[in-house]
């Protein structure tokens, strides 16, 4: 399953992780590349969360747990060994563990209020436009000559 991120809700702003989450584990058996970001997802972990955890780590207990999600993925084409060497290379990619704290506002992607606003104001303008319709139509009470048209009141004569 693969998900598309409406780009202008979502923007993924600039984290010392990205070149870890976006580099390729391998090609899968269908042909399609398989990102680091797309196994920590299949995985139903938050990629920024495990990609963070992952850098906090010694390399080497880094590369095992990386070896072992690669390996469990579903559809997974990878053993545990050759997982450890593709686990090796993407680990020498993240952040060394003293290089400083991670931020984690700018390593999650972030929702745009203006777009949430926009939406709002959208339901708010709909909802005024539907009343309008709504109570401009109804009846004038029978007793208000003043809102009924002129040739409405008139009698008409018989002829």
């Amino acid at each position: 399953m693969y998900v598309v991120a409406d780009t202008n809700v979502f923007s993924l702003q600039y984290s010392s992780l990205n070149g870890f989450l976006f580099a390729d584990v391998g090609v899968e058996a269908n042909g399609m590349t398989l990102s680091v970001l797309s196994t920590l997802a299949r995985r139903g972990m938050d990629p920024w969360q495990e990609a963070e955890r992952l850098a906090k780590l010694p390399r080497t207990d880094a590369v095992d747990g990386l070896a072992q999600i690669i390996a469990a993925t579903p559809a997974s084409r990878w053993s545990l060994l050759d997982a450890r060497a593709i686990a090796s290379r993407l680990v020498a990619l993240l952040p060394a563990p003293g290089a400083g704290p991670y931020n984690a506002s700018s390593a999650q992607p972030a929702t745009k209020p203006t777009g949430r606003i926009l939406v709002l104001a959208s339901a708010v303008l709909l909802f005024g436009l539907t009343l309008n319709l709504f109570f401009s139509h109804r009846a004038a009470p029978p007793d208000s000559a003043a809102t009924v048209p002129w040739s409405v009141t008139q009698p008409v004569s018989p002829k």
